[in-house]
């Protein structure tokens, strides 16, 4: 059975439509996991921070960290808090946005 978690969301996307996809291809990755969404934040990263240092997320969903300029500082910061990082799109290649 596998493991469930409390998430965080996070899509980052200039794009109004790319946006709305990644955040309906996120949310029902997570569904389909039997995941706890907790927070979903599109382009902040300051309170899925906060979220991961008050313990109420476990993981972070986002769709690559190539589209993402704050990527190593989120990484970083995610990892002091002991909760991971699951670039959705780099996990599964074969997804269309």
């Amino acid at each position: 059975m596998p493991q469930k978690y409390l998430v965080g969301l996070y899509i980052h996307s200039s794009d109004p439509q790319l946006a709305a996809n990644q955040r309906a291809a996120l949310r029902l990755y997570a569904e389909n996991m039997g995941w706890t969404i907790m927070i979903e934040m599109t382009g902040e990263i300051e309170p899925l921070i906060h979220a991961a240092a008050e313990h109420a997320i476990q993981l972070v969903l986002c769709w690559r960290l190539s589209d993402m300029p704050e990527a190593e500082s989120l990484l970083t910061r995610l990892h002091t808090t002991g909760v991971d990082l699951l670039p959705l799109a780099q996990s599964c290649a074969a997804l269309q946005e």
